[in-house]
């Protein structure tokens, strides 16, 4: 590669300082000055505790729905059936649990038949009907 006159040839690193080879001789230049206007920008966005979305309470209702819909998989078993265990325990809103109700039901129907999983899955409307608004039940 043949080199251009006047450009900028390589850029070296020694101890934190960048090191230019121009034409004639090695010049020092400082490294940016940090943080850019940018990042502050994009500090806005960060939480000011970032641990502060676990130490809130699980919203009212939500453990007894949390527990209904354990019991519906009682005798189920597998890793898919584990996996829906663990997300139906992480869960922090009632909207969560109602929209892992579509997994459930996949999980009973692989482990019994499609009526039973029906029946348990209308047997939870109850309880979801204490904790979530009405307008996701009516059907337009």
């Amino acid at each position: 590669m043949r080199r251009r006159k006047g450009y900028v040839s390589a850029v070296r690193r020694r101890n934190n300082k960048v090191l230019q080879t121009s034409k004639h001789a090695l010049t020092y230049r400082p490294p940016s000055p940090l943080p850019h206007a940018a990042m502050e920008s994009w500090k806005q966005w960060l939480p000011g505790c970032p641990f502060d979305w676990q130490l809130r309470p699980p919203e009212a209702g939500v453990e007894a729905v949390r527990r209904q819909l354990l019991a519906v998989l009682d005798d189920c078993d597998g890793t898919d059936c584990d996996r829906l265990r663990w997300r139906l325990h992480t869960a922090e809103r009632p909207q969560e649990l109602w929209l892992l109700r579509d997994q459930v039901f996949q999980v009973v129907v692989a482990q019994h038949c499609l009526a039973q999983a029906h029946e348990r899955i209308d047997s939870l409307l109850g309880a979801f009907r204490t904790v979530l608004p009405g307008s996701m039940f009516s059907r337009t």
